[in-house]
């Protein structure tokens, strides 16, 4: 009986143990789908754990993990869209368990928080574990970042800086990458997930110096949570609440799969990938671009490259919130390429549970791959398979075909109506453009067409409830700033206006203009350019700016600073924090080209064994778009060249070989290395510079070496053109007529002159 009793409270724990499982994956979940980052603070050890300890502090290390990670968690949950969890509170986890955990809460990053011990007094400071797999780049430089940015953190506060560093785990054991695992189970488990994952060794518990700067008291161990949290904002980019700073909630490609085809009249395929951010108005919407195989495609913002057959994996990170998107990218050289392709329709309607047909053309016709990928914008209102459609439910859908090869794209805007129903096709307005006071309320006049449309339920959305709020048709400002009225419909197709709204402070001065030294900036791709600016009046009393591009893709903006990107067109915004002021600078930036000329202050060097020199140098045109250079020796054992500074070795003669990594531009600089103390002839003076002889006749050449007590006098003797002179030693013989040189060197080499002669 007691056994059978014991059997059922072991099943009931089990399935409570489920349900709470259960539980944890339906809050990740809803946490994923808000696109909130989400962080994990592991504090290390703990419950029957205690870790390290000093016994002098009375300090446990399991006590200051989870005190540290308290305080970072308070910190991080300042931020926009930011959720943290600690893995542990009384009792001590596994360490699988704590991968889990990350796991069921969809972590954006693990940080897994300890001190260190050593049986030195003198160990103390700071260092950081990673994943050693450095073939994922959103893993491996993501997380090196963020261990970076923390450490750095950590050594204002006094704390020495030991780095970032990674280990190996079980030989046998690997990555999908062929990589071995590491040797940290709190990086190790999180990696199998796809989770960033790093470990924080902030100081050591046994170092009585260490305690007793940073670890024996709250504030102290607040000072050390609060460096880990302000590290990962540095990282990840994260904006404090309250700013209406709207962070990157997601970011996919436009694009997943795509096929770069080479042929003969475009042996080097280009194509752009762009990213798809929610919220379309979050902050920094740019991104760090990586391929995974640079030989068969070159990335580069976006634009692609393909330079030989074979398949690469584009990844996108963006700069807010580390956002990870992929495509896979082919390089094919197919018999017939892809140039274009084309719908036959750009827009359609149905009516719900009509089914219809995109029909979609390729040029040429007869292209060797004419596979496509179909999407539907919203599939809950249009299903797509094949270029067939269904209309599922009242709304629009853009559905779009993108073909393997080559990613052309074409769309098609499908419409699906209720039968039934008379649908609203206009919101008619007086006016799109208002400026009210602080506490003014004002009425919309509107009408609909047509007036029996039975979609006519509109719904009335103010942009930013702080400043503006609205009530249907009515609307009352609050705070100064600019916010739309937006007005849609409630069911049915959309049909959308939007009013825009000042609202000001009366008896305050408000910026009407900002002028800049130039209308309109022409830059290259890697060009930084300020902007000198003025506003009026000049005592206004919102005069704080934001500067930002329209397009991040093609230029980056620092405050009033900015830098090409891209080629292409776009506009720097500057307004007003409150936006009541916008101006765009229009920006356009031009591809400079790639490298023609690589200019060096000399191409010939005489260094002693052991002596380092640097190699000044510029390429142009400036802003060249393959300046990266390869800087080679010519014989690596005389001399040794990193980057543009080389060592002599030992005695002899070598070139340094500059050229583009694409290898359209190379010079090279002869070097010559000596022995120090050594005396090296430093000319060989001839009775005459040049000489004038008839065929067959035969001279000798009168010569001297200086200095005349010169250790390398060994001489050779040639001609350039032995089929006009032959040449013994100092002596020639003209053999026919016409003009050559007579080549007297070293026999090390370290000296050479050339003798004109000229036979008649």
């Amino acid at each position: 009986m007691k056994l059978i009793k014991r059997i059922f409270q072991i099943v009931i724990i089990i399935i409570t143990a489920f349900a709470f499982i259960g539980i944890l994956e339906t809050t990740a979940n809803a946490a994923d789908e808000e696109g909130n980052f989400v962080i994990v603070l592991d504090p290390g050890h703990g419950g029957s754990d205690p870790g390290a300890a000093n016994s002098k502090f009375g300090l446990k290390e399991s006590d200051v993990n989870y005190k540290i990670a308290t305080y970072a968690k308070q910190e991080l949950e300042k931020y926009e869209g930011v959720k943290v969890y600690l893995t542990r509170y009384a009792d001590c986890p596994s360490i699988y368990d704590r991968g889990e955990f990350a796991k069921n809460y969809n972590a954006d990053l693990v940080v897994s928080i300890h001190i260190n011990s050593s049986t030195s007094q003198s160990a103390r400071g700071a260092e950081i574990w990673v994943t050693q797999d450095n073939s994922q780049v959103e893993y491996y430089e993501g997380s090196k970042m963020v261990g970076e940015k923390i450490l750095y953190r950590l050594a204002r506060l006094g704390l020495q800086d030991h780095g970032v560093s990674t280990r190996s785990g079980q030989p046998n054991e690997w990555y999908p990458s062929g990589i071995v695992k590491d040797y940290y189970g709190i990086i190790r488990y999180p990696m199998n997930y796809g989770i960033r994952s790093l470990l924080v060794e902030h100081c050591y518990i046994s170092s009585d110096a260490d305690c007793q700067e940073f670890l024996n008291s709250d504030a102290k161990l607040k000072n050390l949570g609060v460096a880990d949290a302000q590290g990962i904002v540095e990282a990840y980019n994260l904006q404090l609440k309250g700013q209406g700073r709207e962070p990157v909630r997601q970011m996919k490609l436009d694009k997943t799969e795509l096929e770069l085809e080479i042929s003969n009249t475009n042996p080097e395929p280009t194509a752009q990938l762009n990213t798809i951010i929610t919220p379309t108005n979050a902050y920094m919407q740019g991104a760090d671009w990586y391929s995974s195989n640079p030989d068969v495609v070159r990335v580069w913002n976006g634009h692609l490259r393909g330079l030989k057959e074979g398949t690469s994996t584009i990844t996108a990170i963006s700069w807010n919130n580390q956002r990870i998107a992929k495509c896979t990218v082919r390089v094919t050289k197919p018999a017939v390429p892809v140039n274009n392709i084309t719908v036959d329709k750009t827009s359609q309607t149905v009516n719900i549970d009509e089914t219809g047909d995109i029909l979609v053309s390729f040029q040429p016709s007869n292209a060797t791959n004419q596979t496509l990928v179909w999407e539907s914008s919203d599939p809950e209102v249009v299903r797509i398979w094949n270029g067939h459609f269904r209309g599922l439910k009242e709304g629009k859908s853009i559905i779009t075909a993108t073909s393997i090869a080559g990613g052309r794209q074409a769309s098609c805007e499908v419409y699906v109506k209720d039968p039934s129903k008379i649908y609203l096709e206009d919101i008619d307005l007086e006016k799109t453009d208002y400026q009210i006071n602080v506490n003014e309320a004002i009425d919309i006049p509107f009408t609909i067409t047509p007036e029996n449309a039975t979609n006519g339920e509109l719904d009335w959305i103010s942009s930013n409830p702080d400043i503006l709020r609205v009530y249907n048709n009515r609307f009352r400002g609050l705070k100064p700033g600019t916010a739309e009225v937006i007005i849609r419909t409630r069911t049915g197709p959309m049909v959308e206006k939007r009013i825009q709204v000042k609202v000001v402070k009366p008896g305050k001065t408000y910026v009407e203009s900002v002028t800049t030294d130039q209308e309109e900036y022409t830059a290259y791709i890697g060009q930084a350019i300020d902007l000198s600016y003025t506003y009026a009046p000049s005592n206004s009393t919102n005069a704080q700016f934001e500067w930002y591009a329209e397009n991040p893709e093609i230029i980056r903006v620092y405050n009033n600073r900015f830098r090409g990107l891209a080629k292409g067109t776009t506009n720097i915004v500057v307004k007003t924090l409150d936006g009541l002021y916008v101006k765009k600078i229009k920006v356009t930036i031009k591809d400079p080209g790639k490298v023609k000329d690589i200019v060096l202050n000399t191409t010939e060097y005489t260094v002693d064994e052991n002596e380092a020199v640097d190699i000044p140098f510029t390429y142009t045109p400036e802003y060249a778009t393959n300046a990266e250079f390869d800087w080679i020796s010519s014989n690596p054992e005389i001399v040794r060249v990193y980057n543009n500074r080389f060592r002599g070795l030992k005695e002899g003669i070598a070139d340094v070989i500059v050229r583009t990594r694409d290898g359209s531009v190379e010079k090279r600089i002869k070097v010559k290395v000596q022995k120090p103390g050594k005396i090296y002839v430093k000319d060989i003076i001839t009775d005459k510079e040049q000489y004038v002889a008839n065929v067959d006749e035969a001279v000798d050449l009168t010569y001297t070496c200086t200095p005349q007590n010169s250790q390398n006098v060994q001489l050779e003797w040639y001609a350039e053109n032995p089929e006009i002179i032959r040449v013994y030693n100092n002596r020639f013989r003209g053999l026919k007529k016409g003009t050559t040189y007579i080549v007297v060197k070293t026999l090390d080499g370290m000296f050479e002159k050339k003798i004109k002669v000229t036979i008649q």
